[in-house]
C-alpha cells in the first residue's frame, strides 16, 4: 500500500455489510467535519420507498480544503447507478476500505434486509431464505470499488490503498488511525442483524465458486492488510 498524505482528499469506500457504520464513528473522530459523506437517501411515504442518489462535490475545492485540514468523503459509491468513484472523483489517487468475506456479507445482507423489512421499511425481497437467496445474487465488492480494483487488482492494492483491514483483524485500520490521527479507540460495533436461518453448507460452496474473482481480491487486500501500510512519515 502507498503511503497516505493528510493534503490529498481521502476516499473511503464503505461496501455494505463490511462494518462501515461502525468504522465511520473512528473517521469522524478523524476527520470533524472534513467528513463528507456520500450515501443514497431513502425516502418512504405512504408505504413507497423513493431513493435519491448523492451528488458530487466539488474536487477542486476539497483540494483547497485538504491542503488546511484532512478530508475524506465517506460512502456507498456504486458503480452500477453512475454513482461510483470513477463517475464522479476520477481525479482521486487514495483510497481507504476494510473488507469482509465476500460469502459472510452476503449472508449478512440477507439478514439485515430482513430485519428493516421486519422494522416496516418496504425493501423489495422476492427471495424466501437464505438459501435462495445465495442461489441467486453475487457478491457486491468490485460495484462499489473504483474500476481499477477489478482490472488491475494488485497495482489498486499496491499504488491506490492508503489502507486496507478485513473486519476480521482490524489491525490496519489501527495502524492508521494511531500513525495519523493518535487515535487509539477500539472500533464499536453497530448495525448487527439477528441471523434466524440455517446456511446449507452446499449452498455456500455454489456461492463461493461463482464467485471466485471477488474472494480472490478479499484475499489479497487480507494479505496486503498483514503485511502492513506506510509508515507516515515525520512532519
Amino acid at each position: 500500500m502507498k503511503e497516505y498524505r493528510k493534503d490529498t482528499p481521502l476516499i473511503y469506500c464503505h461496501i455494505p455489510k463490511m462494518g462501515g457504520v461502525s468504522i465511520r464513528e473512528v473517521f469522524s473522530r478523524a476527520f470533524g467535519e472534513n467528513l463528507f459523506l456520500h450515501y443514497n437517501e431513502n425516502i418512504v411515504r405512504s408505504g413507497i420507498l423513493i431513493p435519491r442518489k448523492p451528488g458530487p462535490m466539488n474536487w477542486s475545492g476539497l483540494q483547497k480544503l485538504a491542503k488546511i485540514k484532512p478530508v475524506c468523503i465517506y460512502g456507498h459509491f456504486r458503480q452500477t447507478d453512475q454513482t461510483g468513484t470513477d463517475d464522479f472523483y476520477p481525479k482521486a489517487t487514495q483510497f481507504a476500505a476494510v473488507l469482509r468475506d465476500p460469502l459472510q456479507t452476503v449472508i449478512s445482507n440477507y439478514f439485515f434486509s430482513r430485519r428493516k423489512i421486519d422494522e416496516g421499511v418496504p425493501i423489495p425481497m422476492r427471495f424466501k431464505s437464505v438459501n435462495e437467496y445465495l442461489e441467486n445474487v453475487r457478491s457486491q465488492v468490485f460495484n462499489h470499488l473504483p474500476v481499477a480494483a477489478r482490472t488491475d487488482p494488485s497495482d489498486f492494492i499496491q499504488n491506490r490503498l492508503v489502507m486496507a483491514a478485513t473486519l476480521e483483524d482490524m489491525t490496519g485500520l489501527t495502524r492508521f488511525m494511531e500513525g495519523n490521527f493518535a487515535i487509539k479507540s477500539p472500533t464499536p460495533h453497530l448495525n448487527e442483524s439477528e441471523r434466524r436461518e440455517k446456511v446449507d453448507p452446499v449452498v455456500m460452496q455454489r456461492w463461493r465458486s461463482r464467485n471466485e474473482e471477488e474472494i480472490s481480491f478479499y484475499n489479497l487486500v487480507k494479505e496486503a492488510a498483514a503485511k502492513g501500510g506506510c509508515e507516515p512519515k515525520e512532519s
